[in-house]
């Protein structure tokens, strides 16, 4: 399970990697502005960020409540990511940025309130 979980990681940030070459070589041959690569980049950014959250449930074999909270968890993360993914997309370019982060800002607080949460109960 370990070497499927590195392989997995692995592919999403070579995924990342090349797709923010991708879009940089683009930029260069004047195919893209710079704040379409910026967007695409925020895409890109967002849509890591869904796929990688579709795998932290299947992360370790847990007790039923913090298999729960890891439920939750990759829930919270994957709705984030494809809300960044859209924010870059669609909102305009001085709103994107901070409302996106802040997307991912509120999801990260709710995952952290979640584990304090199951903490707790466990102790």
């Amino acid at each position: 399970m370990a070497s499927k979980q590195f392989w997995y990681g692995l592919s999403i940030g070579a995924a990342l990697l090349l797709g923010a070459i991708a879009v940089r070589f683009m930029e260069t041959l004047h195919l893209l502005t710079q704040v379409g690569a910026e967007r695409w980049l925020g895409v890109l950014i967002g849509l890591g960020l869904a796929l990688y959250a579709n795998f932290i449930p299947k992360a370790a074999p847990n007790p039923a409540n913090w298999q729960s909270t890891l439920r939750f968890g990759g829930w919270a993360f994957c709705i984030a990511g494809l809300g960044y993914a859209c924010l870059w997309a669609l909102a305009p370019k001085g709103l994107a940025f901070p409302m996106a982060t802040a997307l991912v800002a509120i999801a990260t607080a709710a995952v952290l309130i979640r584990v304090a949460v199951c903490t707790w109960r466990t102790n």
